[in-house]
């Protein structure tokens, strides 16, 4: 690449990561306040109970008004870059502000509530922030490693674990600094193994998320030729092949997280109701435990809709079906706290059980809505896949299947047999994943 265009390429670079960081936190700020007074209504109010509420929104706000003193209106070819460039290191401080006040609230909740402060807040904002981040940075077909990207495999890998060992060693200093202040004033061991705890886990989600896009981001080395004229059909086969394997594999990942999220949902359900041991409890317990993880599978789907996206943005449905259910889910994610927060406000205020049943009620009809927008969305995407991009036309039978399988989960429901809902809404959605990533793994695919 001659000097000239990789700065034009570097500038291109710098400005939509500027924009999309700023957004990112500007969203972040946002969703945290709406956290933040959904636990007021419920646990009531104390600034110590709300130290990575504040941290986040203190850091946040600073950084946006002091990017807006810094920009402002101008539009010169430097203070543009120099805004941009601001904002892709605010923005690494910024999640090193929104860890320390985590860490920081830890011992302090701890103390207050007796109980151990789970990063909620912090595996929300990863979950949005992972979905956010896939769909802008393929939306404009960037690499999150595009300066070390074309390396060879072996230096390319060394250099994603030198980023994960770098970043480790960066949130040492957010935790390493509560873990400090906690042994100096109070000297509480216990404090200190769940500081501890909340860095492993903290290091583990953002270290695992970063190399799986990464290793999946080599797949595709190359594709960019993919929709290039080739000049023989063996050069076509070879320039197309990255491009099958990279989506095909997230595919493939998110029938995993599918399947995990089914087994787990149904050893809750039968655990529930057969306790006849303590093992039964406890693994009821448990499986009730891990099934709020469960929404990773939303960031595997926001990964693997990326990359279908990043290869088909000639077609405007391929773009709204990804932009609108990706969209769908993240919202139900993000009003998932106010819903609860609505449910405890209503059984403490009001003990009127009509109320609380109306609005469990609504909650079910809003939990189809949900649903079917998703399927709705779903349907322009595979329309733009068969129209737009040589996609067999039997991927229709997805949406088939899915709405097959809610109707028969509907009517279990209705009988109140949960473990046999859990069992046929979840093997329909394994069905409709299998069935997307054999399409989408076929040559006529999104290979053309």
């Amino acid at each position: 690449m001659m000097n000239h265009e990789r700065l034009f390429f570097d500038e291109r670079i710098n400005r939509v990561c500027g924009r999309t960081y700023r957004t990112g936190i500007l969203l972040a700020v946002l969703y945290t306040v709406l956290y933040g007074i959904c636990r007021m209504l419920t646990v009531g109010f104390h600034v110590l109970l709300y130290l990575n509420e504040l941290f986040i929104v203190l850091t946040g706000c600073i950084i946006l008004l002091v990017g807006f003193v810094r920009g402002g209106w101008a539009r010169d070819e430097r203070t543009e870059f120099e805004k941009h460039t601001y904002y892709l290191t605010a923005g690494k401080v910024f999640v090193v502000m929104a860890l320390l006040g985590y860490a920081v609230s830890i011992p302090l909740r701890m103390r207050l509530t007796n109980d151990y402060a789970a990063n909620d807040l912090i595996r929300h904002l990863l979950i949005l922030g992972c979905v956010y981040f896939f769909y802008a940075f393929k939306r404009h077909q960037i690499s999150f490693n595009y300066s070390f990207i074309e390396e060879t495999s072996s230096a390319y890998y060394v250099r994603v674990l030198l980023n994960i060992a770098r970043m480790a060693g960066i949130l040492l200093i957010p935790f390493g600094l509560a873990a400090f202040l906690d042994l100096a004033l109070h000297s509480s061991f216990l404090h200190f193994l769940a500081i501890l705890w909340g860095y492993v886990t903290s290091v583990l989600g953002l270290g695992a998320d970063y190399f799986l896009l990464s290793a999946l981001e080599k797949c595709n080395v190359g594709s960019s030729a993919a929709g290039m004229p080739a000049e023989n059909p063996e050069a076509e086969r070879t320039s197309a092949a990255p491009v099958r394997k990279g989506i095909f594999l997230a595919f493939v990942l998110l029938i995993a997280a599918e399947a995990v999220s089914l087994l787990l949902q149904v050893a809750y359900w039968f655990f529930l109701e057969f306790p006849l041991t303590t093992v039964g409890r406890t693994v009821a317990a448990f499986s009730l435990a891990m099934r709020q993880w469960s929404n990773v599978t939303l960031v595997l789907t926001a990964l693997a809709f990326g990359f279908l996206l990043e290869y088909n943005l000639h077609s405007q449905r391929v773009r709204v079906g990804i932009c609108g259910i990706l969209a769908v889910q993240a919202a139900d994610l993000a009003l998932s706290v106010p819903k609860t927060t609505v449910v405890y406000t209503l059984e403490r205020l009001w003990s009127d059980p009509v109320m609380i049943r109306l609005y469990t009620e609504c909650l079910t009809y809003l939990s189809f809505a949900v649903w079917l927008l998703i399927v709705v969305f779903t349907c322009v995407l595979i329309r733009g896949l068969t129209l737009d991009c040589g996609v067999h036309r039997v991927l229709w039978l997805a949406v088939i299947l899915e709405v097959v399988c809610q109707a028969v989960g509907l009517f279990w429901v209705s009988q109140s047999e949960n473990v046999a809902h859990a069992l046929t809404v979840g093997i329909g959605g394994l069905a409709v994943a299998v069935l997307w990533t054999r399409v989408l793994s076929l040559r006529r695919g999104v290979d053309r």
